[in-house]
Order: C-alpha cells, then structure tokens, then sequence
C-alpha cells in the first residue's frame, strides 16, 4: 500500500497539493486534493552523502564534482562544468577564478534555461563538531543584463527548512567575487549541508544570466574575516597590500552591503569616472558603479580588514590611496572599531569628485594605540541621478605602520600619475606636439619645441612646493615647469632648470647632465588658484631637444626627506629673464621704409604665425586692410606713401609696429 501513496504523493497529490501541478488529467484549475500519507507523506527529501570532517575542504571542479552534486529534484536545470567563457554573449566568465574548471548554470534556451529555471548544487553532509569558527568562501560571477539570484541555504541533520546565509540578485559586473559567509551559528554541528540555489533571467534576454561558482573552501576562520574579528590576527607592521594577485587579507562584506569591490588593472568600463591605471603595481580595487538597480544609485559597497593586533604600536597609522573621480561621486569612508563589537567609528570621510588623479590619505589610529583587536573597513557608497554611474572609487596600496614622526604626518605627497592626465597642448607654443608618458606613469618627457600642460586644480600658497626629477640628451632653448590659471604665457611662473634662452625665473638654470632633482618653494614667487601645470621643452630655432619630468610632486611644506630650508620661503629672490617667448617679439619689418609697389616683408620665428591676425592702418586710425597672415610677407602695393601702423594679434597678445611707404 506504501506503494500507492507513494505513487499519489509523486504525482502532486498529497496533503495541500494541487492535482494538475505534475500531471494530473483533471481540468479543473481549482480542484486541491488533500491527502496524507500513512508511510511517511511526501517523498524523502534529498540526503547528504558522507560526512566531511577534514578542513579546509575545498573543490574547484578541477576533475569533476567531487562530493558536490545537482540536486535529483526540486530543480529544473543542472550546474555544468566548464572552462573558457560561456556559450553566450555578455554573460558568464571568460575563464576560472581559481585552475582551468568551474562550474554554472546555462542559462540559455527559452523554456530550458530560462525563464526562472532553477538549479541547485548540493554539498555533502560536512562535521563542525571540532570547529570554532566555521566559515565558507567561494568566488561567484554574476554578470547579465537578466541576472536573478544566487542563494547559499543551509539546513542540518537532513531535515527541516533550508535557511538563506547568503544572497546577491542583478548583475555584479564582468568579473569574479569573493563571498566570505560566517558559519559560526552551526559550530559543533555534526551534520551541516550546503546548497548553492541559483535562478535564471526571466524576459526576452533571461538568457542573458548565467551564474558560475568556484574555488569552494569550508574551514575554520582563525583570525574572523565576515565583517567581524576577535583575537588580533596581524601583528607584524608595515602590512601592506596592493592587490596585485588577490584581495590578500581583505574580504568583501558578505551582509549590510549591496555590491562588492572589485581587482582592476587599467582603466574601468566607464567613461569619465574613474582611473585608467593603478598607482602602485598594476592593480587596484574599486567599486565599478554602472548598471541602474545594480551599480547605482546609492548603492553600498564594504571592505573589511582582516584583525589588527597593536598592542605594540605607539603611533598606528593607515595610508592608502584613493581616487574618486566622476560627476556623480558619493562617499568613501574609512571606519574603525575595536573587539569585534560596538558601532563603527568613522576615522576618515570623503564626498565629491577629487579630480582625475591618485590621492593619498594619511589617517591617524593612534587613539587604537595598544588595543589588541582593531578592525577597519572602507565603506563606499555610489551616486545618485541619471549620472549616478559616473561614481566609480578605486583604493589601492593600503599600508598600515608605525608612524615614528606622530600623529600621521608620513608621506601625504604621492607623485603625479600621468596616465590619469590628459597632456595638452599649452598657449600658442606647441609647435610639434610630440610628447610620451612612461608605462609606469611617473615620467612625462616631450620632445622638440613642446609646451605641454595638465590640468591641476590647486591653490598656491606661501608653503606650496613643487619636486620633480629632470634629465635631458639634448638642450633647447627653454627647459622649465610652472603653474598657470589660463592658457597666456607668464613668464615670472616658470621656473627654467636648462636651456640657451635666457627667460622666466633663472634661479634654478643650472642643469648639467643626467638626472637632477630639484624642490622648488614657489610659494615664495607667487601665489594664487591655478589651473594648470605647465611643462616646457621649447626650442623655436631647431629640433631634437627633449626634457623628462619624472616623480613629480606637489605638496605644503616638507614631504618624507624632501625637506625645504624656511629660509627658502622669504629670502629668495626671483632673477627673471631678459628674453621674451611671445612669438611678436621675435617679428621685425623689413625694411621699416618701404618703396610704393613693394611688399611688406617680417623677419623672425616661423611659429604660429599662421594663427595671428593682422590689421593696416593709418595714425588717424583708418583701416586699409586686414586678414591672417599666410606667411611672412603682405602686400601692400596698393597704399599710397604716408606713415602706417601694422597690428598683430592672437589668442594671447597684440603688438603694433610702425613703417613708412615713400
């Protein structure tokens, strides 16, 4: 008899189950039939296999399942393993997060694999008894315009409810995740299963959905890493990470955020938000802030620190940099707390955009000086608005130290990065416009007669300092660096270091060969809010002269060793040049008497005289004649004998010079 309630509760007859849901021929949608089954009521739900009581256990479907396995039933579609990318585009990996395999669910196939097509991976029975602190990491991606949702459930001794520890829904972007889920709550269970419940897209494009899961690991977490820690777990300083292989000891929330960071190398996806490289190896982390509902808006992203023990640190202090470029910029904060307990304490905080460039941040932690339990986290929040997807932040080379001058006052002056700049032409100068930027990013060199600039929002003050580094194979006329606020020539803000041209500030015209280091105080030759860093390779007579700029650097005061005598600041006295760099200073007429019939002819440097206009007239201000010069001579054959003014003018300046036709 057993038999035949088993056969009615298969064919979704049973208590409170609807006759037509598996099969049944009744045509009445309403019809509920309800029955119980003396031997046991509905089928035995899937068991676990084997009892895994060694840790770490991990699995990266390198052979096969191993002890994982697609649930028998209550699913509609199986997990594949897989190397390489997915069968369809825009979505699925290009590859595995952990070996050659992985394994995720083929979304693809309308009424196969979507829409709500579920899947269900199962783990085996797993022992806690002899774990403390149990926790499971696994790297997920999750990246197509029909994302649904993934689910890690757990339930124990084979029976009961499956309960969610873990959720994330919608696309996380094109690239691996790391989930680090606290099982503390099942230590000492004896029989714990895992299940990975994944669902696909729904709508025309639900095949666009594909979710794939690797690099299990169920072990005990020794130094806590789910957003929580006890017992201080680093104890030997400077730690340092850059991400140049993994998150290292830094995890991802896996709860009280809604997205996740991630490892980059060159620029992110986005236009106009943030870098295009990192600004220590070559790769960083960042929050990638596209998609609306997923990236955006206001959506939170958290990084934990693994436990910092500094019992032994007098001055602690963190150093990172950061970089928050976009229209829509939010909110980076750093927060702290000790003993795994209590409200996060926000120990630095940062809104808006900060320019397209790599900042440093020198945060003081001496307040936790001596506690033995310290965590920090680095909480992002995205933008809001139509432009809410131009708020991309990135983090990178994090250290934590000592800091033996007090009160995190190290190294707050990181140097230019030149691949996050755009180098521009500057003024009228930019005659050749040949210029490269280093694969590092730290040297900018310009070659032939090359004014280049970059944009550079910053306030001169009476402490500003500028470092850099120069070298140089062959000598022009103007080797310098200087501030601007506009695109016009100011020569008392260049400071020239080489060169035959005696012009701009020459106190530091003393370069002889190889690569110099020069600290500049500009602070005591002007002041003011400029907008542009200026680099000067000029050379109007000739070709082949060149200038490199490399680790340049701008700061108040001192920075690390690049110590400035005081003195510096208010004894200096500027020594200017004699030499103009306009291009109407080096114009002459010639000859200034002209004879009736002839042609006006100018002598001087060639460049940008095809950007300068040019206007005739007489003493009494009657114009005869106007145009842009094509070249270096007019004609002026039809004026008739008297005194004349000939005008000049472009962008920047004007100049009048007088001759006479007889």
């Amino acid at each position: 008899s057993c038999l035949i309630w088993k056969a009615f509760a298969e064919r979704g007859v049973g208590k409170d189950a609807d006759e037509n849901r598996n099969g049944g021929s009744n045509t009445n949608n309403d019809q509920t039939v309800s029955f119980e089954n003396p031997c046991g009521g509905t089928p035995t739900p899937t068991t676990c296999d084997g009892d895994v009581a060694s840790f770490p256990f991990t699995e990266s479907f390198e052979s096969g399942f191993g002890m994982w396995k697609n649930a028998s039933k209550g699913d509609d579609i199986d997990f594949t393993r897989n190397s390489g990318g997915t069968p369809s585009d825009d979505t699925g990996p290009a590859g595995a997060a952990d070996g050659s395999n992985y394994v995720y669910v083929e979304a693809s196939g309308n009424g196969t694999g979507f829409p709500n097509k579920r899947a269900i991976l199962n783990s085996p029975c797993i022992d806690l008894t002899a774990l403390t602190s149990p926790k499971l990491n696994f790297q997920y991606h999750m990246y197509g315009s029909s994302i649904n949702k993934l689910t890690v459930e757990v339930r124990l001794d084979n029976s009961g409810d499956w309960n969610s520890i873990f959720s994330k829904s919608g696309s996380q972007g094109n690239s691996w995740k790391e989930a680090d889920i606290d099982l503390k709550s099942y230590a000492g269970r004896s029989s714990v299963q895992l299940r990975f419940n994944i669902r696909t897209g729904i709508g025309n494009d639900g095949w666009q959905s594909d979710i794939a899961i690797d690099a299990i690991s169920i072990s005990n977490d020794d130094g806590g890493s789910n957003g929580g820690c006890q017992d201080g777990g680093v104890t030997s300083y400077p730690f340092n990470e850059s991400f140049e292989s993994d998150l290292g000891l830094w995890k991802n929330a896996s709860s009280g955020d809604d997205i996740d960071f991630t490892r980059n190398s060159g620029g992110t996806p986005s236009d106009s938000t943030g870098p295009t490289g990192a600004t220590d190896g070559s790769t960083y982390i960042y929050v990638e802030a596209s998609g609306n509902g997923a990236g955006f808006p206001n959506k939170r992203a958290i990084l934990n620190s693994p436990c910092l023990n500094l019992s032994d640190l007098s001055s602690p202090n963190l150093n990172f940099k950061y970089h928050m470029y976009g229209s829509a910029i939010n909110t980076l904060i750093v927060e702290a707390r000790i003993n795994d307990t209590g409200a996060w304490t926000s120990v630095f905080n940062k809104s808006g955009d900060q320019g397209n460039s790599w900042l440093t941040a020198n945060v003081d932690l001496s307040s936790y000086s001596g506690q033995s339990s310290v965590q920090l986290r680095f909480n992002v929040l995205t933008g809001s608005g139509s432009n809410g997807w131009q708020s991309d932040i990135a983090i990178d080379a994090i250290s934590i130290n000592n800091d033996d001058n007090g009160g995190g006052a190290g190294d707050d002056c990181p140097a230019l990065y030149f691949n996050d700049f755009s180098i521009n032409s500057f003024s009228n100068q930019d005659n050749d416009g040949n210029y490269s930027v280093s694969t590092s990013g730290e040297s900018l060199t310009l070659i032939n007669n090359t004014w280049k600039y970059i944009s550079m929002n910053y306030t001169v003050t009476a402490n500003t300092v500028i470092e850099f580094e120069f070298s140089s194979t062959a000598e022009g006329e103007i080797h310098g660096i200087g501030f601007e606020n506009d695109n016009s020539l100011s020569d008392f803000r260049y400071f020239k270091v080489h060169g035959s041209q005696n012009y701009g500030i020459t106190n530091y015209d003393n370069y002889v060969g190889g690569t110099k280091k020069y600290v500049i105080p500009i602070g005591s030759s002007y002041s003011g809010v400029m907008d542009r860093l200026v680099f000067i390779n000029d050379n109007d007579a000739s070709s082949g002269n060149n200038s490199t700029f490399t680790n340049v650097k701008v700061y108040e005061g001192a920075c690390g060793n690049s110590s400035v005598n005081i003195d510096s600041f208010v004894s200096r006295v500027d020594v200017l040049g004699n030499q103009d760099e306009e291009v109407f200073s080096s114009l002459q007429i010639a000859p200034s008497l002209i004879t009736k019939g002839s042609s006006l002819n100018l002598i001087g440097s060639s460049k940008g005289l095809n950007e300068i206009d040019y206007e005739i007239a007489n003493l009494i201000g009657q114009i005869f004649d106007t145009g842009k010069l094509k070249g270096k001579t007019i004609n002026v054959d039809l004026l008739k004998p008297g005194i004349y003014v000939l005008s000049l003018k472009n962008d920047f300046s004007k100049s009048n010079k007088r001759f006479i036709i007889k």
